[in-house]
């Protein structure tokens, strides 16, 4: 009769030889150069869709507002993103 220790690490090898084909490395991902489009806006908060600039507000609250009172089509697919300064340091505080 096999003793509780033998049946627990039976278990265990058991388990970790079922999920061991599941987990896979972490593909590295090249990162994405920001379009020189995006240059003018530095600070702002842009829409961009199908490569060209939807929206521009100071604020995500602003941003929201234009892209409301922009044609449907044009605001669908647009991806919201930060423009980071160049030359400041970006800080971000937590608590």
């Amino acid at each position: 009769m096999m003793q509780v220790w033998q049946r627990r690490t039976r278990w265990l090898f058991s388990r970790a030889r079922r999920y061991r084909g599941l987990v896979k490395p972490a593909t590295k991902i090249a990162p994405v150069p920001r379009p020189s489009k995006l240059d003018e806006f530095e600070g702002m908060w842009v829409a961009v869709a199908n490569g060209e600039v939807v929206a521009v507000g100071r604020t995500s609250d602003e941003l929201a507002l234009r892209l409301l009172a922009v044609d449907v089509r044009r605001s669908r697919d647009a991806v919201v993103e930060y423009v980071r300064p160049g030359s400041d340091a970006y800080i971000v505080g937590v608590g």
